[in-house]
């Protein structure tokens, strides 16, 4: 593995609108610290080789002086600019001099608003990539899925042991992915487009493995969210958070 470039980008642009606070959620501190460092340091520790992280314009001197250097993180390659979508964001750290410069081989993107990542799931998901070419973690649906009718009424109930929940990071060769994305912004159609997998599915023959993801890998996407990844947190951060 040691032969292989990877790259992780972590996407950290969103502004957490769901969440109805005044500070973005990717700065939202979770037991004194912000969201965002949690993946960082994750990733920091793990096999890949650089990180490139994705954040709004403005913020890029405040993450770079209060987030990396502070916390120490010392992969990131560069920070990019964010878009106003994900699949922008990712458009720009994909195509990012810096990385076009180093010719990876696979690259991990993350969703920083999934501080609980553990280093399992990244070290299965550079697996995964490398053997599959798209790989994503993801787990099986604990709830029963209604799908519903144009009036709000259920229509089908999809069997439980087909419906997977997919988390993040997705694993894809770079070069797969690149491409996948330059065709998908060349054609202008974004329906359907929720995470860098649809991109592949969409623009691509290549079928995406969903493979090894824990139910701790939450996305803290609501405030009732936080109380539960801060106990996540808790125990997978202990020397971080004392």
């Amino acid at each position: 593995m040691q032969s292989i470039k990877t790259l992780a980008i972590i996407l950290a642009a969103g502004s957490g609108s769901r969440m109805q606070m005044e500070v973005p959620k990717q700065y939202l501190h979770l037991n004194g610290i912000p969201m965002m460092v949690y993946s960082l340091k994750t990733f920091e520790e793990s096999c890949v080789d650089d990180i490139a992280v994705a954040v709004p314009e403005d913020d890029i001197e405040y993450v770079d002086k209060n987030i990396i250097k502070k916390y120490g993180i010392s992969k990131v390659l560069y920070i990019s600019k964010g878009g106003k979508s994900r699949y922008e964001s990712v458009y720009n750290a994909l195509l990012h001099p810096a990385v076009l410069k180093k010719k990876y081989d696979l690259v991990l993107i993350h969703d920083a608003a999934r501080p609980a990542v553990s280093k399992n799931i990244i070290e299965n998901s550079i697996k995964g990539g490398l053997k599959f070419k798209a790989y994503v973690p993801a787990v099986l649906s604990k709830d029963t899925v209604k799908i519903a009718d144009e009036n709000g009424f259920s229509r089908l109930t999809p069997d439980r042991k087909d419906i997977y929940c997919i988390q993040t990071p997705q694993a894809f060769s770079y070069e797969l992915c690149k491409n996948a994305y330059r065709k998908l912004f060349e054609a202008g159609d974004f329906r359907g487009v929720t995470d860098d997998a649809a991109v592949i599915e969409k623009m691509t023959d290549i079928k995406v493995k969903l493979g090894y993801g824990e139910y701790t890998n939450i996305k803290v996407t609501t405030s009732e969210d936080v109380e539960i990844i801060e106990m996540f947190l808790n125990i997978l951060f202990k020397m971080l958070v004392q």
